[in-house]
């Protein structure tokens, strides 16, 4: 099976030196397939974990945008090219690790551990729930 996944950036608001960079998490059904006999209760249940690893990233984004203090006006754009193409590289590495380590659900011992740890990571980082970082930029 595979599920095309991504996370995405976009202005979705401007105000008073404060930008709204909306952070969204998306699952691309058409690009996503499972081979013919192979849709299981636990391989789809797997391929749900990606989307919830994908929830984490999206919210570590998030928290990772928020974090710096304010944004220089002029650089602004490459500072949050640069957040967010480490934190997306972090993301894919992440998603072959679950991956190997479960042998794409087949060892359940690692898979439990892995749901486990993504079930903690998402109350973890609850207060990055939300559509979007707001973001303040200065002169």
């Amino acid at each position: 099976a595979y599920t095309m996944l991504g996370i995405s950036l976009e202005v979705i608001g401007q105000k008073d030196g404060k930008v709204d960079m909306g952070v969204f998490g998306y699952f691309e059904k058409n690009k996503s397939w499972v081979k013919s006999g192979e849709k299981t209760d636990l391989l789809l249940s797997h391929e749900r974990k990606h989307f919830d690893l994908c929830e984490v990233y999206r919210r570590r984004l998030i928290k990772k945008l928020e974090a710096k203090k304010a944004y220089n006006y002029n650089l602004f754009n490459d500072d949050v090219e640069n957040i967010f193409n480490k934190n997306f590289e972090k993301y894919t590495k992440e998603q072959q690790r679950y991956d190997k380590e479960t042998h794409h659900s087949q060892k359940k011992e690692i898979q439990i551990k892995w749901n486990k740890f993504i079930t903690k990571e998402l109350l973890r980082l609850k207060k990055y729930d939300k559509i979007a970082a707001t973001l303040n930029v200065i002169d």
